[in-house]
């Protein structure tokens, strides 16, 4: 699957993708910067993230996409530029505010321990790397633009 995490500065992501336990990728881009300016964090198929990115780049219109394994599997956090207004995005275009930090996959367990901890946001996957079967590859990153 994937590890994202989000300390409130960064948003961070793996770059693996993984089939079964076979690894298909270590270069797979996670984390985008929608055509409104706000930053969006991806993880479950590739297929499933294309589909929700597609329709969020698109200006949410209805209705809004439902996934779910057999339709592309996605899991998601969406945030403003600026860092303000994290939610993660469930099927059907519900968007459920949350606290930060913020982690999401199946690492997740490991990079919200790292952050508890102290460690940043990139810290943190680099922690999920080491202990989680399904988080590997590059490391990346979005940092948030400052409040005006």
């Amino acid at each position: 699957m994937t590890t994202l995490a989000f300390d409130g500065k960064t948003l961070a992501s793996d770059s693996q993708v993984s089939c079964g336990g076979m690894i298909i990728s270590l270069s797979e881009q996670k984390l985008y910067i929608l055509k409104d300016g706000r930053c969006l964090a991806g993880c479950g198929t590739v297929k499933g993230v294309a589909i929700v990115r597609k329709w969020l780049d698109d200006g949410q219109p209805e209705p809004a996409p439902k996934w779910d394994e057999k339709e592309g599997d996605f899991e998601g956090f969406i945030c403003n530029a600026d860092g303000t207004n994290p939610c993660e995005i469930y099927s059907g275009g519900v968007f459920v505010p949350v606290a930060v930090p913020w982690v999401g996959g199946s690492g997740h367990q490991f990079a919200l321990a790292a952050m508890h901890l102290g460690y940043t946001a990139r810290q943190a996957i680099e922690c999920a790397k080491n202990l989680d079967a399904f988080t590997g590859g590059p490391i990346q990153t979005i940092r948030m633009r400052k409040r005006k």
